[in-house]
């Protein structure tokens, strides 16, 4: 079953060196939105999230090669 790695940048580089092994792009498309998720609700920097500046995850397969990539940003208007 092939690997793929889900890569996060948020201003600092959190590469993922483990991966995970999944069957299909639509799965890989599934953990991606599940992890990313998961990630900015349980971020201990959430109002960092809301400076405006971009949040990704860029998923490679084993080759290294970027299959998708998420981008997220927040802006506050207070």
């Amino acid at each position: 079953m092939p690997r793929y790695f889900f890569n996060v940048h948020d201003g600092r580089d959190y590469p993922d060196h483990e991966g995970t092994e999944l069957p299909d792009l639509a799965a890989v498309r599934a953990e991606a939105l599940r992890s990313s998720g998961e990630m900015l609700r349980d971020s201990k920097g959430a109002a960092d999230f809301w400076s405006g500046d971009d949040w990704t995850m860029n998923v490679t397969d084993e080759a290294g090669k970027t299959v998708l990539t998420l981008r997220f940003s927040g802006t506050e208007h207070v």
